[in-house]
Protein backbone atom coordinates (compact mmCIF):
# COMPACT_ATOMS: atom_id res chain seq x y z
CA UNK A 1 0.00 0.00 0.00
CA UNK A 2 1.31 3.44 -0.89
CA UNK A 3 2.32 5.87 1.86
CA UNK A 4 -0.25 8.36 0.58
CA UNK A 5 -3.05 5.82 1.02
CA UNK A 6 -1.89 4.96 4.54
CA UNK A 7 -1.88 8.64 5.47
CA UNK A 8 -5.45 9.03 4.17
CA UNK A 9 -6.66 6.06 6.21
CA UNK A 10 -5.03 7.43 9.35
CA UNK A 11 -6.65 10.81 8.82
CA UNK A 12 -10.06 9.15 8.50
CA UNK A 13 -9.48 7.08 11.64
CA UNK A 14 -8.38 10.14 13.54
CA UNK A 15 -11.50 12.00 12.47
CA UNK A 16 -13.63 9.09 13.68
CA UNK A 17 -12.04 8.89 17.12
CA UNK A 18 -14.27 11.48 18.87
CA UNK A 19 -17.36 9.67 17.56
CA UNK A 20 -15.99 6.30 18.56
CA UNK A 21 -15.03 7.48 22.02
CA UNK A 22 -18.46 9.08 22.53
CA UNK A 23 -20.19 5.83 21.56
CA UNK A 24 -17.95 3.89 23.93
CA UNK A 25 -18.56 6.41 26.72
CA UNK A 26 -22.32 6.13 26.30
CA UNK A 27 -22.11 2.51 27.42
CA UNK A 28 -20.15 3.31 30.57
CA UNK A 29 -21.40 4.16 34.04
CA UNK A 30 -19.89 7.64 33.82
CA UNK A 31 -19.50 9.90 30.75
CA UNK A 32 -16.00 10.69 29.56
CA UNK A 33 -14.80 14.22 29.07
CA UNK A 34 -13.90 15.38 25.56
CA UNK A 35 -10.44 15.92 27.05
CA UNK A 36 -10.08 12.12 27.14
CA UNK A 37 -9.77 12.03 23.35
CA UNK A 38 -6.02 11.81 22.68
CA UNK A 39 -4.36 14.99 21.56
CA UNK A 40 -2.79 13.13 18.63
CA UNK A 41 -6.11 13.48 16.79
CA UNK A 42 -5.69 17.24 16.85
CA UNK A 43 -2.22 17.21 15.39
CA UNK A 44 -1.66 18.36 11.85
CA UNK A 45 -0.60 15.97 9.11
CA UNK A 46 -2.44 12.99 10.70
CA UNK A 47 -0.21 11.41 13.35
CA UNK A 48 0.05 7.61 13.42
CA UNK A 49 -2.36 6.16 15.98
CA UNK A 50 -2.70 2.58 17.14
CA UNK A 51 -6.49 2.16 17.45
CA UNK A 52 -6.18 -0.66 20.00
CA UNK A 53 -4.01 1.57 22.18
CA UNK A 54 -6.57 4.35 21.89
CA UNK A 55 -9.41 2.07 23.00
CA UNK A 56 -7.35 0.81 25.93
CA UNK A 57 -6.58 4.38 27.00
CA UNK A 58 -10.29 5.26 27.00
CA UNK A 59 -11.26 2.06 28.83
CA UNK A 60 -8.69 2.65 31.57
CA UNK A 61 -9.43 6.35 32.05
CA UNK A 62 -10.01 6.82 35.82
CA UNK A 63 -13.61 7.64 36.64
CA UNK A 64 -12.87 10.51 39.00
CA UNK A 65 -16.51 11.02 39.87
CA UNK A 66 -18.75 10.63 42.88
CA UNK A 67 -22.49 9.99 43.08
CA UNK A 68 -24.98 12.18 44.91
CA UNK A 69 -28.12 10.32 45.98
CA UNK A 70 -31.13 12.09 47.47
CA UNK A 71 -33.34 9.29 48.79
CA UNK A 72 -35.90 11.74 50.17
CA UNK A 73 -36.71 13.33 46.82
CA UNK A 74 -35.69 10.33 44.75
CA UNK A 75 -32.94 11.46 42.37
CA UNK A 76 -29.25 10.98 41.78
CA UNK A 77 -26.44 12.41 39.69
CA UNK A 78 -22.68 12.08 39.27
CA UNK A 79 -20.19 14.91 39.67
CA UNK A 80 -16.40 15.41 39.64
CA UNK A 81 -14.94 14.20 42.91
CA UNK A 82 -12.93 17.39 43.29
CA UNK A 83 -16.12 19.43 43.81
CA UNK A 84 -17.98 19.60 47.13
CA UNK A 85 -21.82 19.61 47.04
CA UNK A 86 -23.53 21.61 49.76
CA UNK A 87 -27.06 22.22 51.04
CA UNK A 88 -26.29 25.93 51.38
CA UNK A 89 -27.41 28.47 48.79
CA UNK A 90 -25.28 31.56 49.40
CA UNK A 91 -26.96 34.92 48.85
CA UNK A 92 -25.39 37.64 46.72
CA UNK A 93 -26.20 41.27 45.96
CA UNK A 94 -28.62 40.27 43.18
CA UNK A 95 -30.20 37.12 44.65
CA UNK A 96 -31.19 36.16 48.22
CA UNK A 97 -30.26 32.48 48.12
CA UNK A 98 -33.80 31.11 47.92
CA UNK A 99 -34.73 27.60 46.73
CA UNK A 100 -34.98 29.14 43.25
CA UNK A 101 -33.81 32.41 41.76
CA UNK A 102 -37.47 32.93 40.85
CA UNK A 103 -38.99 31.65 44.10
CA UNK A 104 -39.55 32.94 47.62
CA UNK A 105 -37.78 31.36 50.55
CA UNK A 106 -40.82 29.93 52.31
CA UNK A 107 -42.36 27.89 49.49
CA UNK A 108 -39.52 25.57 48.54
CA UNK A 109 -36.43 23.70 49.74
CA UNK A 110 -32.76 24.03 48.85
CA UNK A 111 -31.56 20.54 47.99
CA UNK A 112 -27.99 20.78 46.71
CA UNK A 113 -25.52 23.30 45.32
CA UNK A 114 -22.23 22.64 43.53
CA UNK A 115 -19.81 25.54 43.21
CA UNK A 116 -16.98 25.69 40.71
CA UNK A 117 -13.52 26.70 41.98
CA UNK A 118 -13.09 30.47 42.20
CA UNK A 119 -10.53 33.06 43.24
CA UNK A 120 -10.11 34.06 46.92
CA UNK A 121 -12.08 37.27 46.42
CA UNK A 122 -14.95 35.37 44.77
CA UNK A 123 -15.14 37.83 41.89
CA UNK A 124 -16.94 35.23 39.77
CA UNK A 125 -19.02 32.60 41.56
CA UNK A 126 -20.59 29.82 39.49
CA UNK A 127 -23.06 27.38 41.04
CA UNK A 128 -25.31 24.61 39.87
CA UNK A 129 -28.28 24.49 42.23
CA UNK A 130 -31.20 22.12 42.58
CA UNK A 131 -34.27 23.25 44.50
CA UNK A 132 -37.79 21.87 44.86
CA UNK A 133 -41.23 23.10 45.80
CA UNK A 134 -44.41 21.19 46.50
CA UNK A 135 -46.51 24.34 46.85
CA UNK A 136 -49.54 23.82 44.55
CA UNK A 137 -49.32 27.38 43.23
CA UNK A 138 -45.64 26.92 42.37
CA UNK A 139 -46.25 23.52 40.75
CA UNK A 140 -49.05 24.98 38.62
CA UNK A 141 -46.67 27.63 37.25
CA UNK A 142 -43.51 25.52 37.29
CA UNK A 143 -43.11 25.31 33.52
CA UNK A 144 -44.23 28.86 32.79
CA UNK A 145 -41.65 31.55 32.09
CA UNK A 146 -41.42 33.91 35.10
CA UNK A 147 -41.87 37.63 34.61
CA UNK A 148 -38.18 38.37 35.18
CA UNK A 149 -36.99 35.72 32.69
CA UNK A 150 -36.40 36.11 28.96
CA UNK A 151 -39.53 34.78 27.18
CA UNK A 152 -37.57 34.37 23.93
CA UNK A 153 -35.26 31.86 25.61
CA UNK A 154 -38.03 29.31 26.23
CA UNK A 155 -37.18 25.80 24.98
CA UNK A 156 -38.06 22.20 25.79
CA UNK A 157 -35.48 19.45 26.32
CA UNK A 158 -35.65 15.72 26.96
CA UNK A 159 -32.92 13.79 28.76
CA UNK A 160 -33.15 10.37 30.44
CA UNK A 161 -36.89 10.45 29.64
CA UNK A 162 -37.27 13.66 31.68
CA UNK A 163 -38.93 16.63 29.95
CA UNK A 164 -37.41 19.98 30.93
CA UNK A 165 -38.57 23.50 30.30
CA UNK A 166 -35.59 25.78 29.76
CA UNK A 167 -35.33 29.55 30.05
CA UNK A 168 -32.77 32.18 31.03
CA UNK A 169 -32.58 35.39 33.02
CA UNK A 170 -30.03 38.07 33.79
CA UNK A 171 -29.68 41.21 35.86
CA UNK A 172 -27.01 43.79 36.67
CA UNK A 173 -26.51 46.65 39.12
CA UNK A 174 -23.70 48.39 41.00
CA UNK A 175 -20.92 46.74 38.94
CA UNK A 176 -22.42 43.32 39.70
CA UNK A 177 -24.18 40.89 37.37
CA UNK A 178 -26.05 37.62 37.46
CA UNK A 179 -26.79 35.14 34.67
CA UNK A 180 -29.11 32.18 35.19
CA UNK A 181 -29.99 29.22 32.96
CA UNK A 182 -32.87 27.15 34.29
CA UNK A 183 -34.12 23.60 33.66
CA UNK A 184 -37.50 22.91 35.27
CA UNK A 185 -39.57 19.76 35.47
CA UNK A 186 -42.54 18.45 37.44
CA UNK A 187 -42.18 15.07 39.13
CA UNK A 188 -44.61 13.50 41.61
CA UNK A 189 -46.46 16.79 42.07
CA UNK A 190 -43.30 18.75 42.84
CA UNK A 191 -41.57 21.49 40.88
CA UNK A 192 -37.83 20.88 40.46
CA UNK A 193 -35.64 23.77 39.40
CA UNK A 194 -32.09 23.05 38.24
CA UNK A 195 -30.32 26.38 37.93
CA UNK A 196 -26.94 27.25 36.47
CA UNK A 197 -26.07 30.55 38.12
CA UNK A 198 -23.12 32.89 37.63
CA UNK A 199 -22.70 35.86 39.96
CA UNK A 200 -19.91 38.25 39.02
CA UNK A 201 -18.31 41.51 40.07
CA UNK A 202 -16.62 43.73 37.50
CA UNK A 203 -12.92 43.10 38.27
CA UNK A 204 -11.97 46.62 37.14
CA UNK A 205 -13.70 48.19 40.16
CA UNK A 206 -11.56 46.20 42.57
CA UNK A 207 -8.29 47.46 44.00
CA UNK A 208 -6.23 45.84 42.72
CA UNK A 209 -8.31 44.22 39.94
CA UNK A 210 -8.84 40.47 40.29
CA UNK A 211 -7.08 39.60 37.04
CA UNK A 212 -7.32 35.86 37.76
CA UNK A 213 -11.11 35.87 37.96
CA UNK A 214 -12.96 33.65 35.50
CA UNK A 215 -15.00 35.51 32.89
CA UNK A 216 -18.77 35.04 33.40
CA UNK A 217 -19.36 33.57 29.94
CA UNK A 218 -16.62 30.99 30.49
CA UNK A 219 -18.05 30.17 33.92
CA UNK A 220 -21.45 29.51 32.35
CA UNK A 221 -19.88 27.26 29.70
CA UNK A 222 -18.23 25.23 32.45
CA UNK A 223 -21.50 24.95 34.35
CA UNK A 224 -23.16 23.66 31.18
CA UNK A 225 -20.39 21.11 30.75
CA UNK A 226 -20.91 20.01 34.35
CA UNK A 227 -24.67 19.69 33.84
CA UNK A 228 -24.28 17.64 30.66
CA UNK A 229 -22.06 15.13 32.46
CA UNK A 230 -24.14 14.83 35.65
CA UNK A 231 -26.51 12.19 34.25
CA UNK A 232 -29.36 13.42 36.47
CA UNK A 233 -32.09 10.80 36.83
CA UNK A 234 -34.90 9.68 39.10
CA UNK A 235 -34.35 6.74 41.40
CA UNK A 236 -36.31 3.58 40.52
Amino acid sequence: MRKQDIAKILLVLCGMMPLASNTFAANQDKPLSPDDVPSECNKKNGAVIDVSTLRKRIATTPKKTSTWIDSTYGFQFVYPSGLRPSHQFDATYLQPGNWSYFGTKDNGRRLVSIELPTTPRKTTVANLRIGVSGDPAVVAQCLAVPANADPKSLKTFKNNDIIYTYFTAKDAAMSKSIDVEVYRTVHQNRCYSIELMVNAVNPSVQDPPDTDAMKPDLAMKRLNALWRQMDFRWLP
